[in-house]
């Protein structure tokens, strides 16, 4: 029988897992920064009506908590990025791991092998077919549900047949509606949500021995099908997974992370009063942020602002009257670069001023960018994220009594 080409998705996924002991330093900060976006000061659900403290876990079990999680990690666009694929590993991957893990007291070996393999699904699926479907559907969404079930399963201790059905059931139910992106509503978090229970259901119908269709994904009336492609499927090389993924740490969108790191360089440079910013950058991404009304998304307000600043951390302050003749000073012409990068040309009086970067800020997050931005979303206690996200990861904390605490 021809192996399909979910299976050796599947075998790629666990290979990762089973090399995970290699990627405890980038997990480590992932998570913080998943902690991060949970933890956030502007994000919370409120508490149960008739002063109830029951944490999520007590009040709708493990699927409600996944759910809940996904929901607020994406709550303020922060969470992390794997730019080769445009998807969000994390706020999927991280609620089953630590969900799912406290459920079963699973040990911290397994919480991150459990995570690489999920990281891993995600942008391994979303290479072959984000392509495909385009922006009609939400990569995060149609590639998602596979890595939750992946991370799932390896929670659940379950075989490689297994595991490859509960990946199959998870594709079969892919979907999530380009229009969500668009609009950048809400429905792009409830997508994670749905993706990230989806993964656990999966997993769990796996588990119970229920039979899956051997070609979700690439049978005649599988994803591809269905979505317009034909063909043969060629994989790709790896994305990457774990290894390869951003943080977001500035508080504006993904597509003006790079943008606000290169303006920040600039204006350290600069000494004479300026008079003219000039942003180059892809042109997708300046059709994005043009005439936005959201300050974190308009491509004039966060360069005004960190121009303003001087401080990436600033750059979502949104206009200010002080800001308005800057704000007429700054122009955006398209060129070819990739939508992570991006360059600036900066006149002053007494000079000319160029900075680019092909690399965007988080591409490779290091412990102090997550405490920055850990201090920077008012996440409180503890003081030092990457640790504690560090001794989860490596046994000198147990994840049930994280996921009991009544901050969650």
């Amino acid at each position: 029988m021809e192996t399909s080409t979910g299976s050796l998705l599947t075998t790629a996924a666990l290979r990762a897992g089973d090399r995970a002991a290699e990627l405890v330093e980038p997990a480590t900060v992932l998570l913080a920064d998943h902690l991060a976006c949970l933890l956030a000061r502007a994000v919370g659900e409120g508490r149960p009506a008739g002063g109830v403290r029951a944490t999520p876990w007590e009040q709708d079990g493990t699927l409600g908590l996944v759910a809940s999680w996904a929901i607020r990690a994406h709550a303020l666009d922060m969470d992390d990025i794997n730019w080769s694929t445009l998807t969000h590993p994390g706020s999927i991957v991280w609620p089953v791991v630590l969900a799912l893990g406290a459920e079963s007291s699973a040990p911290a070996e397994t919480l991150l092998r459990a995570a690489a393999a999920g990281y891993e699904m995600v942008t391994a699926v979303a290479s072959v077919i984000a392509p495909v479907h385009g922006p009609r559907l939400h990569a995060t969404a149609t590639s998602g549900g596979a890595g939750a079930a992946v991370a799932a399963a390896v929670l659940l201790d379950l075989g490689p047949e297994h595991v490859t059905a509960a990946v199959s059931h998870a594709l079969s139910m892919s979907g999530g509606a380009g229009q969500a992106t668009l609009e950048r509503s809400g429905t792009t978090a409830f997508h994670r949500a749905v993706a990230a229970t989806t993964g656990v259901l999966a997993a769990r119908a796996a588990q119970r021995g229920l039979t899956a269709s051997l070609s979700s994904l690439d049978g005649p009336r599988g994803l591809l099908a269905m979505w317009g492609g034909s063909g043969p499927v060629e994989l790709p090389d790896s994305p990457g997974g774990l290894a390869t993924t951003s943080i977001r740490p500035y508080p504006v969108s993904g597509f003006l992370q790079t943008v606000v790191a290169v303006v920040v360089a600039a204006r350290a440079a600069a000494t004479g009063r300026v008079r003219s910013i000039t942003v180059r950058a892809a042109s997708v991404v300046l059709d994005l942020t043009r005439d936005s009304g959201d300050p974190r998304w308009s491509l004039v307000d966060v360069v005004a602002a960190a121009w303003d600043s001087a401080d990436p951390y600033a750059a979502a302050d949104g206009p200010a009257y002080s800001r308005a003749a800057l704000r007429g000073l700054i122009s955006a012409e398209p060129d070819g670069r990739s939508v992570w990068a991006a360059g600036v040309e900066v006149v002053t009086e007494n000079e000319r001023i160029v900075r680019e970067s092909s690399d965007p800020p988080g591409l490779h997050p290091t412990v102090a960018q997550v405490q920055r931005k850990w201090e920077h979303l008012g996440a409180g206690d503890p003081a030092d994220p990457c640790g504690w996200a560090g001794d989860l990861l490596t046994g000198r904390a147990a994840v049930t009594e994280m996921v009991r605490d009544g901050r969650w």
